[in-house]
């Protein structure tokens, strides 16, 4: 997979949970914190 459809993908899942808890009304940044940081050891490994 290419590195601009893994952040495509990323940013289409950041949108997604942060509307997702948004709706919920529950602090999403620590969320979005951990999926960056799957996503960025997905990406250099």
């Amino acid at each position: 997979m290419s590195n601009e459809k893994i952040l495509v993908n990323k940013i289409n899942v950041l949108f997604y949970i942060n509307n997702r808890e948004r709706r919920k009304s529950i602090p999403y940044r620590n969320n979005l914190l951990i999926l960056n940081w799957h996503c960025e050891r997905k990406i250099t490994n």
